[in-house]
């Protein structure tokens, strides 16, 4: 069961990561011979508030190691993960929310924080962000 939810839980963290970490797919022209080297991608910073590491020991240690795994797959990503302590992470993320600031990723455990978040607009779906041949 836990392994089961380490999966999910990096599923769940790319899910979020890929969107934000994507370029615009081009496709030369059928027939068309490509000479020059694609750009280099631009380097892109994405601050994730997090929080379990208080109540799931080991989280951080998980979550350092998923975020070297992508930034390994994509050079051109980083990340500075900011853990939220557990009573203030709310009130820091409606604030934050609030003034549309804040940060790239958010992470709550699962329940009624999400559901609250998402009726004031305070989260974005990601159903537009991940292409469909991604979901398949």
């Amino acid at each position: 069961m836990r392994k089961t939810m380490r999966v999910l839980s990096l599923l769940a963290l790319l899910a979020l990561l890929i969107p934000a970490c994507g370029a615009p797919a081009t496709e030369a022209p059928a027939g068309a011979v490509v000479t020059e080297a694609p750009a280099a991608a631009e380097p892109i910073k994405l601050t994730i508030w997090w929080w379990g590491e208080q109540e799931a020991p080991g989280a951080q240690a998980w979550l350092d190691e998923t975020m070297a795994l992508y930034t390994a797959a994509h050079p051109n990503i980083t990340f500075e993960a900011v853990l939220q302590a557990t009573d203030t992470l709310l009130p820091a993320f409606q604030t934050a929310a609030a003034a549309k600031e804040g940060p790239d990723i958010q992470y709550f455990w699962p329940g009624v924080w999400t559901i609250e978040n998402a009726w004031i607009d305070a989260i974005i779906p990601l159903d537009d962000l991940i292409p469909a041949e991604e979901w398949a």
